[in-house]
């Protein structure tokens, strides 16, 4: 398997690209922190399965409280590469990967200064295959973000952003 990293010659500039069809818009990045008021989006706020009637930041919390029941978070953090799971009512699903990262600031004492995070990639359902397809590559990516960006102060929008294009380009190549 080739070893792809943000830094590796090749990798697309998926701004404005379309592929297949398939528009780069058409995909998101949130990762979830765990915060006093439940889990917290960091990253993309432009949420493609969003509709005018809904509100996007309790469409994300109903979002990340599903994700986490199915991934069985709370007595046990798991972590690694969840999914595709699916968005409820909508063409577009996601895959999720868990880490565990520092956190000076956690809230739950049993974290003893680690939090647990959810970083979840919504695409729409054509791109399935292709994700199936390349699970591994995809794995290894996120794996990759996180051993670098190991302290939740580390990890910026702009990270998150630079995460979104790595995988976007693995998908669509």
């Amino acid at each position: 398997m080739s070893r792809v990293t943000f830094d590796s010659p090749g990798v697309v500039d998926l701004d404005n690209s379309v592929v297949d069809s398939y528009q780069v818009h058409d995909s998101t990045l949130t990762i979830f922190k765990q915060c006093t008021s439940g889990p917290t989006g960091m990253g993309d706020d432009y949420l493609p399965f969003i509709t005018e009637n809904m509100d996007s930041e309790s469409e994300l919390y109903r979002i990340a409280s599903y994700f986490g029941v199915a991934i069985g978070q709370g007595s046990y953090y798991h972590t690694g590469l969840f999914g595709p799971l699916p968005v409820i009512g909508s063409n577009y699903k996601a895959i999720v990967f868990t880490a565990i990262v520092k956190d000076n600031k956690t809230f739950d004492e049993r974290m003893k200064g680690w939090n647990y995070l959810m970083a979840c990639f919504f695409f729409h359902d054509s791109l399935i295959p292709s994700i199936n397809q390349k699970r591994e590559l995809i794995e290894v990516l996120f794996e990759s973000f996180f051993d670098k960006h190991n302290h939740l102060s580390t990890i910026t929008d702009r990270a998150i952003k630079s995460l979104k294009r790595v995988i976007l380009s693995v998908i669509l190549d």
